[in-house]
């Protein structure tokens, strides 16, 4: 049973991992800067639980430090949602400062004669 449970932690740590990077990775999902960051922290975390757990290290220290990470991943998200909902109509200095660099170049070049 032990056996079973440690593998299912990994891939579901490995799952998880892989849905974050997807997000993190994704042009449809702007979460912003804070969110992004603490996306990645819970990506490293939640990788190191998989390789600890699917290369069956008896290191629990290791264990521990990875769920540290992950956690302070998640807290550094929740202060970025903080963050973006205490100033939800931040004003941007320019549409293209956050245009995808293909749109954002041809704005610019079709906007100069």
């Amino acid at each position: 049973m032990d056996e079973w449970m440690r593998n299912a932690n990994g891939w579901a740590s490995l799952a998880c991992a892989a849905g974050l990077a997807y997000v993190v990775l994704s042009r449809k999902v702007d979460e912003g800067l804070v969110v992004k960051v603490g996306l990645v922290i819970m990506i490293l975390g939640l990788l190191a639980t998989a390789a600890l757990t699917l290369g069956s290290a008896e290191s629990w220290r290791g264990l521990w430090n990875a769920g540290f990470c992950t956690r302070a991943g998640l807290l550094v998200v929740i202060v970025g949602i903080a963050l973006r909902a205490r100033h939800p109509k931040h004003p941007r200095r320019r549409a293209t400062d956050f245009a995808p660099l293909d749109g954002a170049r041809r704005q610019h070049h079709e906007a100069t004669p």
